[in-house]
């Protein structure tokens, strides 16, 4: 079984110590019932001059959020892998006024199984990742994010 405080702390500090510009962000990463990373984000941090949420914002939260998915899934199949995004489009639906959620779906478990199988045999593998912005659990979705996220075994 994987320990989810500990996965927790390992996602946090890899973004930290990688990816510094993620510090002005402020968020936090929490997993969800189905091992998914859900990213709790303050909205001043990353408010714009309209006192929404920033676009740019929104979207680096996303791909950090489909990253942490990626390796938590990578985590859950036992493979080690460099994560790269392919290729990204987002959606911005409605302003985003408040505190906010990064959410996470992957497709379904036949996809993630494939996913693994090609990993195993080719040494790369890639899935599509979707992830939504939204205020609260109850709220609209107010952007949507559709990456394709690949793994390529690591060199270290």
């Amino acid at each position: 079984m994987i320990n989810t405080t500990d996965s927790i702390t390992r996602l946090e500090n890899l973004i930290a110590e990688n990816i510094p510009v993620t510090q002005h962000l402020h968020f936090h990463i929490h997993i969800d019932e189905n091992f998914l990373p859900v990213l709790e984000v303050p909205l001043e941090p990353n408010v714009n001059h309209l006192g929404t949420a920033f676009g740019g914002s929104l979207s680096m939260l996303c791909t950090i959020g489909g990253w942490c998915c990626m390796y938590l899934l990578l985590e859950n199949f036992n493979l080690k892998a460099d994560i790269l995004i392919q290729k990204s489009k987002m959606i911005f639906l409605t302003p985003v006024e408040n505190d906010f959620f990064v959410t996470c779906e992957l497709p379904n478990q036949s996809k993630l199984d494939m996913f693994a199988r090609t990993f195993r045999r080719f040494g790369k593998s890639r899935i599509p990742i979707t992830c939504f912005v939204q205020e609260n659990k109850q709220s609209k979705t107010a952007a949507r994010f559709q990456g394709v996220y690949a793994a390529i075994t690591s060199d270290t």
